[in-house]
């Protein structure tokens, strides 16, 4: 039986503390900073850097708050210091992994879409009025935001399956033929959601599914362009792709790609890779063409990307750190 709770932004604290680096003990990066970009980074500007570990990001309409899940909980973050704000635990018992954002009612805040193997919740982070807004007692491997609610995923039985979840708590779910949910999943507005599996990559509506490519591991849908992004990590192939699989371009990167976000704010997808000799890169490509726009050389590739609702902000997240960088 699937419970919801509908709250008024109640904050439920747990712990946002965080340790700066110590240099002295070798912490931080090996010139005692935490400078992300490298080299010539024309139209890239570090704003700042959260120091910790995360599990998902998110950063509200302008690139002027955001959300962190971390240290166990999960946090409010400035997004022009990296400093912390409100904090807000939704579930004491489990590591929150944040997987989307939308602005907030007033616009001064982001919402974010936390998930745990036991439920969903919906966390405001706001100077004046951060807290938890719903819970959903479903379990999900990854979530995102619809027009008409909420998109899941999980494998069910061990065959992989989406959940849609109306604000009031209705559900809708449609299991997928064959194969379990292994990563790469994104959703319309609509709801149409574009779901890899071990039997290559499905879209599903509540009417049913079909397979229309094979398998991708990261994928990101441009609301600007209705165009999905899709990539294997570690390769260097990005295709975009209409939700029936219609290939409209396929480019070809320099280094592995790690991790990809559309702006449909936009109409470019942000990508993140990695060079043979560990440093990164992270690239701007056009939506309609897969032509480069922009790009610059980082110390070390993000494993996760996250932007701001117009596209000019972009938290970066590697190892114990997440960089806030606006992008022209």
């Amino acid at each position: 039986m699937m419970r919801i709770t509908m709250l008024a932004a109640i904050a439920l604290t747990g712990a946002c503390d965080w340790d700066f680096p110590d240099y002295t003990d070798g912490d931080g990066f090996d010139d005692g900073s935490s400078a992300f970009l490298r080299g010539d980074a024309d139209g890239f500007n570090q704003e700042s850097t959260l120091w910790s570990d995360t599990r998902g990001t998110a950063v509200d309409e302008f690139g002027i708050t955001g959300g962190a899940a971390m240290n166990g909980t999960t946090c409010q973050v400035y997004v022009d210091s990296g400093n912390i704000g409100n904090d807000v635990n939704p579930n004491w018992n489990e590591d929150e992994e944040m997987t989307d954002a939308l602005p907030d009612a007033d616009g001064e805040g982001v919402v974010g879409l936390t998930i745990t193997p036991t439920d969903i919740n919906l966390v405001q982070y706001d100077d004046w009025d951060s807290g938890v807004i719903a819970t959903y007692e479903i379990p999900a491997l990854d979530a995102r935001f619809t027009d008409d609610g909420i998109a899941t995923i999980d494998n069910d039985g061990g065959g992989c399956e989406v959940t849609w979840v109306s604000p009031g708590g209705d559900i809708n779910g449609q299991a997928i033929a064959a194969g379990a949910c292994i990563g790469g999943f994104d959703a319309t507005a609509a709801g149409v959601a574009l779901v890899n599996t071990s039997d290559g990559l499905n879209r599903v509506t509540p009417a049913g599914s079909e397979s229309v490519a094979d398998s991708q591991d990261l994928v990101s849908w441009d609301a600007g362009l209705d165009l999905f992004y899709t990539a294997n990590r570690g390769e260097n192939i990005i295709t975009a792709m209409t939700d029936m699989g219609v290939v409209q371009w396929t480019a070809t990167v320099d280094g592995g790609v790690v991790d990809l976000e559309a702006s449909g704010a936009r109409g470019i997808v942000f990508v993140s890779v990695e060079y043979a000799d560990l440093t990164g890169g992270l690239m701007l490509l056009d939506g309609l063409t897969g032509d480069v726009v922009n790009e610059a050389m980082t110390v070390s590739a993000a494993r996760d990307l996250s932007l701001s609702g117009d596209g000019h902000v972009v938290a970066a997240a590697v190892a114990g750190q997440v960089h806030y960088l606006s992008v022209e």
